[in-house]
């Protein structure tokens, strides 16, 4: 007999032990089961799951033998015979009640509404916040716990409340542990390679084993499940991961646990200063988080289930974590606390430079700076180095795109890909600065599509564009028909797993071929070229546009000009959005919002940029000529949605600043309509338009009949 199963999801293990199986021994115990008789199972080991979607195969009206209630009963399926309920009899006292619903879908396609539309509600809000309750309290147990021991910081866990609430979890971590052991009986291999790494966190002293005498004494005392993640360039290195999500009566380690206030910069931010200038370093700060100590009283909360020597013939002991771990939802803003309290602590031996590196070129634990020459980017490094170190940090991997400065370091302190390259016969290496693929050599960013396959349905479209990386924006016209579709299905009510209709299948084929032949395209990592010289003026440029049908957007240049007389251009960011699907947002409105969101891009870049490119000037370029009218009106009053918009762009620039550029030549055009992957096309967007290029007297003019009276219609769009 032979069965067919449509779809079929697997996994690595199954959580089903001996126990769960029933036995010809336990049936006797119910005489309605007389003769039935299962097949004895030497392994125990189940490999495949049929559900009750199924039923041809487990069903199919067939034999049923039934008792009183409550008791087990047997179905003699076309595959044999199956029994299901208890069967434990009356002492069994365990008891688990589980109710699984997935919401997920429902609550993305909400999200994806709430991101379609955010932009366009009555009510705008851009003021500064102050800090929430939870992060301030959070501050506080860090400011008062915080104490530099044996070179290292300390702190407290961040916890709700103190004491905290924390169940019994031990039997959770036993029972994790058990099925750990499992796949390390089966995998030799796979024991030796995690056994290395928890043994060296002793070896280290980031953990330490608990005395069996000390462990009643814990308190908080929480057990962590821990399991091995694999990343996909370091296949023979697995992370163990401690699991502070785990629930023990419903309550997890990170549920009593606050996030606390960002202790980083923005990742936007860091890039864009890591353009600044034409020498570039990269590096990171090796296990950050093992850096940083968890006070005394709070290490009880941080245990976990080993073996010593990571011997599985020995009985598993209670071990601790001494240092803040990956994956408690306070490790990330403890260390960058400690990190910047780092530099703050030593300003006084340090210079102001080194400082602000701290606070400002680090994402987390990587460094991303560049400098105008190649010995001031040895020195400020090699300080760095000796900075970090007053806190127990150890800055590493260090990456050029200088030869010179690669040289300076040895071998043990560069990145892996460098570490033992010939500088003077081999090209620099494809690397990573922060998610971007920076080819090193070239000095360029580049686009890497994945070309993995992707289903054609609303999962697949989604998945493929949430794979393209472009934090700057510089694909965003290309991805846009990518977001229509989507959103399109969305309006329609597709589900997730449902197949695309044809006409949008064809559509989504045509993009995923533009997208896949795109893979050398890239743009210059630094602002300025090797032989541009010193910088006179810098200048930015930002372009905003709508496209009825389609989109919105803004693309961003920075306009520098030598002492020469000499121009460059560079893209700075860039931004493509689909436009709302409800009804009443017309044309106007959408390029009313395109322009207040200049305005939330110029404030993020030069803010991002201060101190670093002294900008001397803005420009705001749109071609609507009535948002150019709702700007420069002094008398009129406007609807709420067009009056909180322009108090946004009234606030945030003056009139004087504002200008019409004609829709063919506005480089915003391409991001709010989208394009194929045109090299052409995508050229223009990298360089910006050919008058940027020129001296500001060949600049397109103002139009005479700028300050036309508005319409009425015109008036509440």
């Amino acid at each position: 007999m032979k069965f067919t199963l449509d779809r079929v999801l697997t996994t690595e293990s199954l959580p089903i032990g001996e126990k769960h199986f029933a036995s010809n021994k336990e049936l006797r115990k119910w005489p309605h089961l007389d003769g039935v008789s299962l097949p004895e199972i030497e392994e125990h080991r189940v490999s495949i799951l049929i559900g009750s979607d199924q039923p041809d195969i487990i069903d199919d009206n067939s034999e049923i033998r039934r008792g009183a209630r409550g008791q087990p009963y047997a179905v003699n399926t076309p595959l044999g015979w199956t029994v299901y309920g208890p069967m434990g009899g009356p002492d069994s006292d365990g008891v688990h009640v589980n109710f699984v619903r997935s919401d997920h879908e429902e609550v993305l396609s909400k999200q994806l509404d709430y991101l379609y539309n955010a932009e366009f509600g009555d009510t705008l809000v851009d003021v500064e916040q102050s800090l929430p309750f939870e992060d301030r309290k959070a501050k506080q147990i860090m400011d008062e716990s915080v104490a530099l021991v044996n070179g290292h910081y300390q702190l407290k866990l961040l916890f709700r409340q103190s004491p905290p609430c924390l169940p019994d979890s031990l039997p959770e971590a036993k029972k994790r542990l058990y099925w750990l052991e499992k796949k390390m009986e089966r995998d030799p291999e796979f024991h030796k390679r995690y056994a290395s790494v928890v043994n060296k966190y002793q070896e280290e002293g980031s953990s330490r084993q608990v005395p069996d005498e000390e462990v009643p004494t814990l308190k908080p005392i929480w057990y962590l499940p821990h399991h091995a993640v694999w990343h996909p360039r370091k296949p023979d290195e697995p992370r163990v991961v401690f699991d502070c999500a785990s629930k023990s009566k419903g309550i997890s380690l990170n549920s009593q646990l606050l996030q606390g206030p960002e202790n980083t910069s923005l990742l936007i931010g860091v890039i864009l200063r890591f353009r600044v200038n034409r020498v570039a370093v990269a590096a990171d700060i090796k296990r950050m988080f093992h850096q940083v100590f968890v006070s005394p009283e709070d290490r009880g909360a941080l245990c976990y289930l080993w073996w010593p020597d990571g011997d599985l013939m020995n009985d598993p002991k209670t071990f601790q974590m001494l240092v803040h771990v990956f994956g408690a939802t306070s490790s990330p803003t403890i260390c960058g606390y400690a990190l910047r309290g780092t530099a703050a602590d030593n300003s006084e031996g340090f210079s102001s430079e080194k400082v602000d590196a701290v606070m400002r070129d680090f994402y987390f634990d990587d460094l991303l700076k560049s400098f105008e020459r190649t010995s001031h980017a040895v020195e400020i490094t090699k300080e760095l180095q000796e900075l970090l170190a007053k806190g127990g940090f150890q800055l590493t991997k260090v990456i050029s795109n200088e030869r010179e400065v690669l040289n300076a370091f040895s071998p043990e302190h560069r990145a892996p890909a460098v570490k033992d390259l010939d500088l003077n016969l081999n090209s620099l290496p494809m690397d990573r600065a922060l998610g971007i693929h920076w080819d090193v050599e070239a000095d360029t960013f580049n686009l890497i599509v994945s070309g993995k396959s992707q289903p054609e349905t609303r999962k697949g479209v989604m998945s493929s564009i949430a794979t393209i990386y472009d934090p700057l924006g510089l694909v965003g016209p290309l991805i846009l028909p990518g977001r229509e579709i989507n959103q399109e299905l969305c309006r329609l009510k597709y589900d997730w797993n449902d197949r695309l209709p044809d006409e949008m299948a064809v559509k989504w084929r045509d993009l995923k071929k533009g997208l896949a032949s795109l893979t050398s395209y890239s743009i210059p990592r630094s602002f300025t070229t090797r032989d541009f010289g010193e910088v006179e003026t810098a200048k930015l440029h930002h372009f905003a546009d709508a496209s009825e049908g389609h989109g919105y957007g803004t693309v961003t240049y920075l306009r520098l000009v030598n002492k020469e007389g000499g121009i460059h251009n560079s893209f700075v960011i860039g931004k493509s959005r689909v436009r709302p699907l409800r009804s009443g947002i017309s044309v106007p409105k959408t390029e009313l919002t395109a322009a207040t969101l200049l305005i939330k891009m110029d404030k993020l870049i030069t803010k991002e940029l201060e101190g670093r490119i002294n900008i001397r000037s803005v420009t705001f370029w749109t071609d609507s000529m009535i948002v150019l009218r709702y700007i420069f009106n002094e008398t009129r009053r406007f609807v709420t949605f067009v009056a909180n918009r322009v108090a946004v762009i009234r606030g945030g620039s003056k009139t004087s600043q504002w200008r019409h550029v004609r829709s063919e030549v506005n480089p915003a055009d391409l991001a709010s309509r989208g394009i194929k992957a045109s090299e052409t096309e995508l050229e223009v967007r990298k360089h910006g338009p050919d008058f940027l290029w020129k001296d500001s007297k060949e600049w397109p003019q103002q139009p005479a009949d700028l300050h036309q009276e508005l319409s009425d219609q015109d008036e509440g769009v």
